[in-house]
Formats: structure tokens, C-alpha cells, sequence
């Protein structure tokens, strides 16, 4: 994919898109319900308009090639943002820039976008989706239970960045034993893990919510990190087989709902905050 850098944001021009919203709240006009989307770029007008700072549509209307008069571009009336140097102040009828409704840091070194899911398919999405959805990243620092812990008392060992990475492994390694089982239709990770009222996490949404936090966040964030790890754990399983023992098919929160403790059965692994097992 490639990134285009446009002062305020990133411009991915395989998807026709910028990778955040437009920093710039004022840019979403009451009487232009197309402005509401603050992806698009200049309004899915790229002929007409244009968008030099990420941050707001400008440009004179249709006959700005041709006007020998327009030293294009030229702002749209009532810009808000900071005339451009480059630019006749004569083209600006706002007030100048309205940091009040900028929520941007304003910042033009900004750190680069995260582009650790470049390159996924379709269906190897649905499956990091679920894992970020459904493992431990947001416990980090906080003890692991162990079987025989009560809730609230667990004795096990801190959670790191290396023992969720362990549990993302055990996770797609389970998606792998699905798609080589009689008991799970979809021959592929992404099938088995989309599948209709088996993880929550994927059916609910918290795992697009979570993986769309990563892909809009920057390279080196805490979204970011969890993503790139996951995708990591994918591809590791992927090369090299699953992980588990074929009969390991489920996995479940070590902590349930109601604030009790999944009770332990005999061939549990516990990884984090999660427990795999051979049955449901």
C-alpha cells in the first residue's frame, strides 16, 4: 500500500482514502451531507477539488484549469483553515485557522501511520480480528489466574507482551485444528473464525472495533504493537502448523461473567487470561 503524506495525515491511494478522519471537525458541513464522511477524499470530487493539507476540500469550482485568473488552488468560501503561502490570500474568505475546532495535534512530524495489516487478505482479517477481539492484550501488568485460583486472588505469573503472544499463537492454532475438523465447517481460518455463534468477539464487533483502532493508530502504539504481534502469531502458525494438539478446538475467558472463575478440567492449558481446551 502507498502512503502519501498530506501535512495532517496519510493518503492510501489503493484505497482512495485517507487512514484517518480529517483532524479539521469544521470540515463536516451541515449542508453537505457528502462532507460527513471525513475519509473521502475532497468529497469523491478528486477532478474538481483537491486537498494539499489533509485537512479540507479547496478548489474554485469546475473552470479553475482554464481560468487564467485562478492561480489554483483556491479555497472554497468559508475555508477555516490557514491559507497556504503558495496562495492568493484573496481566495480565503474565512477567519484563518480555527484551532478550536481542529482536534489534531498540529504537529507535521508526526510518527508514520500503522501499516501492519498491509498485505491481508479478506479472510485472514476475520481471523486477527477475532484474536485481537478475544486475547489479553488490555491485561497487561495484571497477575494470571492459575487453576485452583479464586476470583479476585489469582497467583500466576505477570502478563507480557510475550505471554499474550504465546496465547495469539494457541488462538490461530486452534483456528488451524477447526479447519482440519469434521466438527467445524470452513476450511479456513477466517471461516472458522467467523463462524455464527462460536467467538464472541468477532460476532459482537469488539474485534473490528479493535483492529480499525489499530489500522487508523501510528506505528510503535499499544494498538498498533497488539496488531503487529497477532499477525505475527498468524503467520507463524501458518508456516509452521498449529501449535496445539489437534483435539484443542475451544478456548474460553479464564474469567466469566459474574465474576467467577472458569472452573479447570484435566488437559487445560492456561495462557494469560485464557484456558484452551479439548471440549466445550
Amino acid at each position: 500500500m502507498t502512503l502519501d503524506y498530506a501535512d495532517q495525515r496519510y493518503y492510501a491511494s489503493n484505497y482512495g482514502r485517507f487512514n484517518t478522519v480529517d483532524p479539521l471537525q469544521s470540515s463536516a458541513k451541515p449542508n453537505n451531507p457528502g462532507s460527513w464522511n471525513r475519509y473521502a477524499y475532497v468529497g469523491g470530487d478528486p477532478v474538481n477539488l483537491l486537498d494539499p493539507r489533509g485537512m479540507e476540500q479547496s478548489g474554485c469550482g469546475s473552470d479553475w484549469v482554464s481560468d487564467p485568473s485562478l492561480a489554483a488552488p483556491c479555497c472554497l468560501p468559508g475555508s477555516s483553515f490557514a491559507p497556504d503561502p503558495s496562495v492568493s490570500a484573496a481566495c480565503y474568505t474565512g477567519s484563518g485557522y480555527d484551532e478550536e475546532d481542529d482536534d489534531s495535534s498540529g504537529d507535521s512530524s508526526a510518527p508514520p501511520p500503522c501499516d501492519a495489516a498491509v498485505g491481508l487478505t479478506a479472510d485472514q482479517t476475520k481471523a486477527v480480528e477475532t484474536v485481537m477481539g478475544e486475547n489479553s492484550y488490555w491485561l497487561l501488568g495484571h497477575q494470571s489466574y492459575l487453576p485452583g485460583n479464586t476470583f479476585g486472588a489469582p497467583s500466576g505469573p505477570t502478563i507480557t507482551t510475550s505471554m499474550v503472544y504465546t496465547e495469539d499463537v494457541d488462538m490461530f492454532s486452534v483456528f488451524v485444528n477447526r479447519t482440519q475438523s469434521s466438527q467445524f465447517p470452513g476450511i479456513t481460518i477466517g471461516a472458522v473464525a467467523s463462524q455464527k455463534g462460536q467467538f464472541l468477539a468477532y460476532s459482537n464487533g469488539t474485534g473490528l472495533a479493535k483492529f480499525n483502532g489499530a489500522v487508523s493508530s501510528t506505528s510503535g502504539s499499544s494498538p498498533c504493537n497488539d496488531l503487529t504481534d497477532v499477525i505475527k502469531a498468524m503467520n507463524f502458525v501458518l508456516a509452521k502448523g498449529s501449535q496445539l494438539a489437534s483435539n484443542y478446538l475451544y478456548w474460553k475467558g479464564i474469567v466469566q461473567p459474574g465474576r467467577h472463575l472458569h472452573p479447570a478440567r484435566a488437559g487445560d492449558i492456561y495462557v494469560a487470561g485464557t484456558v484452551f481446551e479439548t471440549s466445550n
